[in-house]
């Protein structure tokens, strides 16, 4: 901006017209006039689309109040009021975020929390897409969707099959059913990890 300040200032005033007149003006210069120098001309190349939609701003270390997938955070829980640390897993709203507990309670390991009740810890890694379910292992205590009445109930995960599509559990109590099921991903929720 100063260097364009100070052109501006050294090249005498020219007088508003109107735009087909600008244009005349222009095509009676002579080419060499016409060609930018290579700054004046990215500057000119990118101001319009700077006008159209502005760049996002980037991700900064301070709490800004915006939160990423992947973001370490300390964030309210809401049954006991205590912070606890957190992973952003994506924006539901905005003013709620859905956060995995890094030690979740014995029946929660996702919750949805209210802006106010998050503070950043560490960014996470930057283009990180969204987080839509926590990571499983084998030996997590899960609830797992039982297909014959469409219901969650408690499990434990024994298998995850090499590209990661299907999961088998084992019941805690199958309750006459068969004592294992081989479900997708969707129909599996971590209720407690591994120790």
């Amino acid at each position: 901006a100063p260097a364009k300040k100070a052109e501006a200032e050294s090249a005498p005033a020219a007088p508003k017209k109107p735009a087909p007149a600008q244009k005349a003006e222009a095509e009676s210069v002579p080419a060499a006039a016409k060609q930018p120098a290579p700054a004046q001309k990215a500057a000119a190349e990118t101001a319009p689309a700077a006008a159209k939609s502005p760049a996002p701003a980037p991700r900064s270390e301070v709490d800004d109040g915006n939160y990423y997938p992947g973001d370490k955070v300390m964030s309210r829980y809401h049954r006991d009021n205590g912070m606890y640390e957190s992973m952003i897993l994506y924006k539901k709203t905005d003013e709620i975020y859905d956060v995995s507990w890094d030690e979740p309670d014995e029946g929660e390991q996702i919750s949805s929390v209210t802006i106010r009740d998050i503070k950043l810890v560490k960014r996470g890694p930057p283009g990180q897409e969204k987080i839509p379910n926590v990571p499983l292992k084998v030996g997590d205590k899960v609830l797992a969707l039982f297909l014959s009445d469409q219901k969650f109930y408690g499990a434990d995960l024994t298998k995850i099959s090499d590209d990661k599509k299907m999961y088998t559990v084992k019941w805690d109590d199958p309750d006459g059913a068969a004592p294992t099921a081989d479900l997708e991903r969707h129909d599996v929720k971590l209720k407690l990890r591994k120790a």
